[in-house]
């Protein structure tokens, strides 16, 4: 684990895990164990920017985008960081995020699992962006 480089050493999710066998036995194993661990990498994920957007919403700063069209707009200038999404938003919302995807928007998409996407689902009826930077 030391010999890594720096910016390959960020990128491996920790705990590494143990596997008994090799080959595709271990594979398999490994697989079936980082599942979990996966799924916690991707929750805290959203946390993150979920705390960001609240922040964001506070400040005021205008890095914060909601609204079908205005996100729409936001996407094809390049000027969208990242989406959060509720899953059940509709097919014109679907529709928008796999757009955004060409334009290299991260895309988090929420259910009722977080407490938060209760939020996202109501207050902004689904679907939320941060901006990389200001655009009004």
């Amino acid at each position: 684990g030391e010999y890594f480089d720096y910016r390959i050493k960020k990128m491996i999710i920790q705990p590494l895990i143990d596997v008994s066998d090799q080959g595709e036995v271990g594979l398999r194993e490994m697989v079936m164990r980082a599942q979990d661990l996966l799924k916690n990498q991707q929750y805290v994920e959203v946390q993150k920017l979920l705390e960001e957007l609240k922040y964001h919403l506070a400040k005021d700063d205008g890095l914060i985008i909601y609204g079908i069209d205005a996100i729409k707009k936001a996407v094809e200038m390049g000027a969208v960081d990242s989406l959060i999404i509720y899953e059940d938003s509709g097919d014109e919302v679907e529709k928008l995020s796999q757009e955004a995807e060409n334009y290299g928007v991260k895309i988090y998409v929420v259910n009722d699992e977080i407490p938060e996407a209760e939020w996202v689902r109501k207050t902004f009826n689904g679907i939320v962006g941060k901006l990389r930077y200001r655009i009004y």
